[in-house]
């Protein structure tokens, strides 16, 4: 079992991350890929995601402990990928209150069963992921939580990684923590919107954040110019797309050509650009 100081580390004062390993996390039943964070305040603890595995999330909890003497209050999953979400019942029978998106549990319902046979578990367990303390929030109401001395506000996005992905914001430090909205070293990854990732992407740069957290990558102390750095490929890749549709091309044909100048600026790009190129189409070809 790690210890705390080499599982989670302190990026700013009572904020805590264990960075996930950047790879595919297909075959992974450890699913160790996305980051965790925990924000401590007077009163309790928020954890935001709890990895892909229930290996990796008992690890979690035991660090958290040897850290902090608090209770975890609140466990915010910030949208419903399994590397985020599957380690979420070792805390369910514990007195914490699930905060999710009001689109999460409908999302779940249609791929937790593939989700579980993908890595490896038995599809039956998808039961598992039932919870009854659950606190919605919603596109037209952003939620406030205060873990004593630290106010944090909870924002549903527009649809643009997934159709439920969450904000979450402490006011105190300007610090954001985003999810699979933004990406630091990693390829981005486009699910459901390259439109809706261009646009959150915009709004984050406009929001002068102090610090930003991604969904997979390091704490990014230049927001401005990392935020910047993931515009430049959405904007490349919508671009390029539209060119192609434009000139009468096939998917099939494109997947090599698209946006492949920023290959060189990525990890794993080969491993995801060609699945953003195929999604970026299919929406973008019912444009006018």
């Amino acid at each position: 079992m790690a210890h705390s100081k080499d599982f989670f580390y302190e990026f700013v004062e009572k904020s805590y991350i264990h960075l996930g390993q950047i790879k595919n996390y297909k075959n992974n039943a450890v699913n160790d890929i996305s980051n965790v964070i925990f924000l401590e305040g007077n009163k309790c603890n928020m954890l935001i995601d709890t990895s892909g595995s229930t290996q990796t999330a008992k690890k979690i909890l035991e660090n958290i402990n040897a850290i902090s003497k608090k209770e975890i209050c609140y466990i915010v999953t910030t949208h419903g990928h399994p590397d985020h979400y599957l380690g979420s019942t070792v805390f369910k029978h514990r007195r914490i209150k699930f905060i999710v998106h009001e689109n999460f549990n409908r999302y779940l319902k249609t791929r937790i069963k593939r989700d579980l046979i993908n890595q490896g578990f038995d599809g039956s367990d998808s039961l598992l992921y039932k919870f009854d303390s659950q606190i919605p929030v919603t596109n037209s109401k952003p939620l406030k939580i205060d873990l004593g001395d630290r106010v944090i506000f909870i924002e549903a996005l527009e649809k643009s990684h997934t159709n439920n992905d969450l904000l979450i914001f402490d006011q105190k430090n300007n610090l954001v923590i985003l999810g699979d909205t933004f990406f630091v070293g990693h390829v981005p990854i486009v699910e459901a919107s390259i439109n809706g990732m261009i646009n959150v992407t915009d709004k984050f740069i406009k929001n002068n954040y102090s610090i930003c957290v991604p969904g997979h990558g390091p704490v990014s102390f230049n927001c401005k110019k990392d935020l910047l750095k993931q515009l430049e490929y959405l904007k490349l890749l919508k671009k390029d797309t539209l060119e192609k549709i434009k000139n009468n091309s096939n998917l099939v044909k494109e997947l090599d050509n698209i946006g492949w100048t920023q290959s060189h600026k990525w990890d794993i790009f080969d491993m995801y650009h060609r699945s953003n190129i195929s999604r970026a189409w299919k929406e973008l070809e019912w444009e006018d």
